[in-house]
């Protein structure tokens, strides 16, 4: 159902939350996070986080593209 799955990104951002706290450093930990917002339907927070991996790794396309995709949609 879509409350479960809901429930199951809730559970993934507070996961993600803690290694990026833990990684500050690490691209991969905010894109995750960013995917974890963005597939929870929290367009703002995925935003945030997709920029920061983008402020990390400026090269990473799959990055740059989910912010051109984001920005769109506002």
């Amino acid at each position: 159902t879509e409350a479960s799955k809901n429930g199951g990104f809730a559970s993934a951002i507070k996961i993600l939350k803690l290694i990026a706290d833990q990684f500050p450093t690490s691209a991969n930990a905010y894109d995750s996070l960013g995917e974890a917002y963005y597939k929870n339907n929290q367009y703002d927070w995925a935003l945030e986080h997709y920029k920061k991996a983008y402020e990390l790794e400026p090269e990473n396309e799959g990055v740059r593209s989910m912010i051109e995709l984001l920005y769109k949609g506002k």
